[in-house]
């Protein structure tokens, strides 16, 4: 399965916009539309080994013949960084194209790299 950050970005603000304090959210209340289970399980193990996420207990609940269930307990500081990074879709698109156009995959160190670039353009500091 390819790594899809569109999709990781989409769970990071869902889980910024879940309002509850010391529960653990189970991925598939995220309500992302377009994605099967199988995707937003595996984006969210992503989320979490990036320490974008914190999971309950790090590891999920192992069942049979369906993807593993992860309960989200937060954002870290690195996700909530993250996700002002990327906040403007000016500077997402714009730090989106750039990896696109030079032919990179998209790895995630020069995305950070890229979007507070692209967000210290933006406010005029570079």
């Amino acid at each position: 399965m390819k790594r899809d950050m569109e999709l990781i970005k989409k769970i990071l603000l869902a889980l910024e916009a879940n309002n509850t304090i010391n529960q653990y959210l189970h991925y598939s209340n995220l309500n992302l539309e377009g994605y099967d289970d199988n995707e937003v399980a595996y984006h969210v193990k992503l989320a979490h080994e990036a320490g974008l996420i914190e999971l309950a207990g790090n590891k999920p609940v192992q069942t049979i013949g369906s993807p593993p269930i992860y309960f989200i307990q937060c954002l870290t500081w690195e996700g909530h960084e993250f996700l002002d990074a990327s906040r403007s879709p000016k500077v997402w698109n714009s730090a989106l194209k750039i990896i696109k156009d030079k032919g990179l995959g998209i790895s995630f160190d020069v995305l950070k790299a890229l979007l507070s670039a692209y967000a210290l353009h933006e406010v005029g500091l570079k």
